[in-house]
C-alpha cells in the first residue's frame, strides 16, 4: 500500500492527485458498505469513478471531482441504504429493485425468493418499511418510470411501462397519473 507521504513525493502532480482520488473512492466505498447498500450499486458507482479518475487529463478536472464523488456516494446511501432493516426486509427490498421489470413481482414472489412465509413477510415489511409490499412495488415502479421518461426520451410509453413490469399501458398510465398527477407523456414534457 502506498502511504499519503509517498503519494506526495511522486514527481507527476496529475498522477499524485489521481492516486489521492483513488484512495478517496476506496474510502467512500467502504463507508457505503456499512450502510448495507447492495454490492451491485457500490460496484457500479465505484467503477464509474475509477474510470473517470483514471481518464482525467487535468488537475482542474480532478478538483471538480472531489465534491461530485462525495455527493454521488451520499445520494447512493440516501437511495439504497438498508442498514435499518432486518436481513429479510433487506433481501425483499433488493429483490424488488432488481426485479421491477418482472410483471410477476408480488408478495408471493418475494416470499418465495426470500424463503419465508408470505404473511410473515407482509407484516414485517409493513412494520419496518411503513408500506404494504404492493404499494412499495408500485411506488418503485413509478419512480423508475419517471427516471426512464427523463433519461430515455426515445422510448415509447409502452416500452417504459414494460420496462417497469407493467405491460398493460392503460393501467400503467392510470397508476402513473394517480401517483404523479399527470400522464407519463405530460410528465416527459
Amino acid at each position: 500500500a502506498v502511504g499519503w507521504v509517498t503519494l506526495n513525493r511522486l514527481p507527476n502532480r496529475l498522477r499524485n492527485q489521481k492516486n489521492m482520488m483513488i484512495v478517496l473512492n476506496t474510502l467512500l466505498r467502504k463507508a457505503v458498505e456499512r450502510a448495507q447498500v447492495h454490492p451491485y450499486y457500490i460496484d457500479a458507482i465505484s467503477g464509474k469513478w475509477a474510470v473517470l479518475i483514471e481518464n482525467a487529463q487535468s488537475l482542474t478536472r480532478l478538483d471538480d471531482y472531489y465534491y461530485a464523488i462525495v455527493r454521488d456516494y451520499c445520494a447512493l446511501v440516501r437511495k439504497h441504504a438498508l442498514k435499518n432493516y432486518t436481513p429479510n426486509i433487506r433481501s425483499a427490498i433488493n429483490c424488488i429493485h432488481f426485479n421491477l421489470d418482472n410483471p410477476n413481482l408480488s408478495l408471493a414472489f418475494l416470499a418465495e425468493t426470500v424463503g419465508i412465509n408470505a404473511t410473515y413477510l407482509s407484516h414485517q415489511f409493513n412494520r419496518e418499511v411503513g408500506s404494504s409490499v404492493p404499494s412499495y412495488i408500485a411506488g418503485q415502479r413509478i419512480q423508475r418510470a419517471k427516471e426512464l421518461l427523463v433519461s430515455h426520451r426515445g422510448l415509447a410509453i409502452g416500452q417504459i411501462a414494460a420496462a417497469v413490469g407493467m405491460p398493460a399501458v392503460n393501467y400503467f398510465t392510470k397508476l402513473f397519473k394517480k401517483a404523479v398527477g399527470c400522464t407519463p407523456s405530460a410528465f416527459r414534457k
